[in-house]
């Protein structure tokens, strides 16, 4: 731009040699200074702005980028300050030698072409040399760029190595910790079989001790019971006929008008059902009945007692509770479905009982004013045949073949009892085990706890229709006419109660009391059966 100035200055008309000092004193010459001076003035404070910028901003990445490393690199800061310091006094000298050399333009002397030269050279020097600071910058940042990026790299791999450390630490760590708890579990398992192995001896001993009572008990029993009916035959033989070789005594009860479908205990009353729709209290020593209670609309299928009260089911789903004194109904649960009620226990657990229906459902009723349906029991897919329950558990059994074992807390089956091929009629639970009679001709033990059969008896040519336990006897009757009475801890029939004197068509329950025998049977009677030895 100077060049240009000087060159239109020289093409005016008013130019000419200023040999005489004459142009300096012009009005254009004049103007012409000041612009100069304007430029310069302004490209010098553009260019001190930008490189005091450059400058500060270079110190500012110095001091941020290179504090971790001032010791190792503090001879080569003083090196590049004192370079910054040579260019910066350079750069001034050359700024005061352009004002001094523009101050006596044209008022001292006209710049020669050589001094034009010398400051176009100057210039160009200048120039350079800020490209060569910039190139340098740029290199610095380059370098400091890649000292970041290599700081970078070994601080990640410096953690990589941490993370690997702590890793290994930590395998070592689980390591020990496993082989700690490994050593710890050996040890427990030891113990545990020890303890297993103890208590396994103590079991066995316990148990054998537990048989050997149980033997000795039952035996005590057996000769208590021979002891009273050897007391009693006399008695017996005035008022009953003796038959089988005088092994047993049998007297009848006659009243119903149809079959006698289930029997049970009020205390010392024996209670009786029938298809007559009638339910009957008996007066047994006169063998008469003593209260007849009618009620039902359809045949009663089943029937259970307590002191207080007499629970009766009919084929029309009605459930009757009678008052023992007086005979009357106290309460009535009728049915709303009309499905029949096919069996009913009470059971340990009082004022409560079981029904089982038709369809296979068990309802467990709260017998309190008004009686309520506590809970309800699925699982089975045939009619209930028989049902025995305490404060713990509940024992079923079903025509579709199996017998349950039920938690009465959470009303779900601990164990099905699998093994009989035909319709199960009757079930007994006792402490440690449960007894099963079915048509298939059979009588089965079940272990309680693991619900696996552990003996098997046969009844050869009856199907079994129902089953009592009373102590070291088992009774079962059977569709055939006949009761078998067996030695409930061996097996042994000890007793087969029939013949001329006995029922005249299927047996449909039996019961115990006071060591005599009670059944019923499709031939409308109940008999009692008193065994002699």
């Amino acid at each position: 731009m100077f060049e240009g100035i000087l060159s239109d200055s020289k093409n005016t008309a008013s130019w000419q040699d200023d040999e005489d000092g004459q142009w300096a004193q012009t009005d254009d010459a004049q103007r012409l200074d000041d612009r100069e001076r304007e430029f310069h003035s302004r490209e010098g404070e553009r260019k001190a702005k930008e490189k005091k910028a450059r400058d500060d901003e270079y110190r500012a990445q110095r001091r941020g980028r290179r504090r971790d490393s001032e010791d190792s690199d503090r001879g080569r800061r003083r090196q590049d300050d004192s370079e910054e310091e040579e260019f910066r006094q350079r750069s001034d000298d050359e700024e005061q030698h352009a004002k001094k050399g523009r101050r006596g333009r044209g008022r001292d002397r006209r710049p020669t072409k050589e001094e034009e030269e010398d400051m176009d050279g100057r210039m160009d020097a200048r120039r350079r040399l800020e490209d060569e600071e910039e190139e340098g910058e740029r290199a610095l940042e380059e370098r400091i760029r890649k000292e970041e990026e290599e700081i970078k790299a070994a601080e990640e791999r410096r953690g990589a190595q941490r993370d690997l450390d702590r890793e290994r630490e930590r395998k070592q760590r689980a390591e020990k910790r496993r082989d700690q708890e490994e050593s710890m579990l050996n040890e427990r398992k030891a113990r545990i079989a020890k303890q297993q192995e103890d208590d396994t001896a103590r079991k066995e001993e316990a148990a054998q001790a537990a048989k050997e009572a149980q033997w000795s008990e039952a035996e005590a029993r057996r000769n208590q019971q021979h002891t009273k009916r050897m007391g009693r035959l006399a008695e017996l033989d005035q008022k009953f006929k003796i038959e089988d070789e005088h092994r047993y005594a049998v007297m009848t009860l006659k009243g119903h008008e149809g079959w006698v479908t289930g029997l049970a205990f009020s205390g010392e009353r024996l209670v009786t059902c029938s298809t007559d729709k009638t339910v009957r209290v008996w007066d047994v020593d006169k063998q008469r009945v003593k209260k007849t209670m009618t009620g039902h609309t359809s045949r009663i299928n089943a029937i259970a007692a307590d002191n207080r009260n007499i629970l009766s089911g009919s084929q029309d789903g009605n459930i009757n509770v009678w008052d023992v004194r007086t005979g009357e109904i106290s309460d009535t649960e009728p049915t709303e479905d009309g499905v029949a009620i096919s069996s009913l226990s009470l059971g340990t657990v009082p004022k409560h009982a079981m029904i089982g229906r038709a369809d296979g459902e068990i309802r467990l009723l709260d017998l309190r004013s008004p009686i309520t349906v506590v809970r309800t029991f699925f699982g089975h897919s045939g009619p209930i045949t028989c049902l025995d329950f305490n404060n713990d558990m509940m024992a079923s059994s079903s025509v579709d073949g199996t017998a349950k074992v039920w938690d009465f807390g959470t009303g779900t089956a601990i164990h099905t009892l699998k093994g009989h091929f035909l319709d199960v009629t009757s079930v007994v639970l006792c402490e440690d085990k449960v007894v099963t009679g079915s048509m298939d001709e059979t009588i089965r033990y079940w272990d309680l706890a693991s619900g696996k059969c552990r003996q098997k008896m046969m009844f050869n040519l009856g199907m079994v229709s129902s089953l009592a336990l009373d102590g070291p006897e088992l009774v079962a009757g059977s569709l055939c006419n006949r009761i078998n009475v067996y030695d409930s801890t061996t097996g042994e029939q000890r007793y087969c109660l029939g013949g001329k004197d006995g029922h005249e068509k299927s047996v449909r329950g039996v019961t115990v009391k006071n060591g005599q025998v009670y059944s019923c049977s499709n031939d409308m009677t109940a008999k009692v059966w008193t065994l002699l030895d």
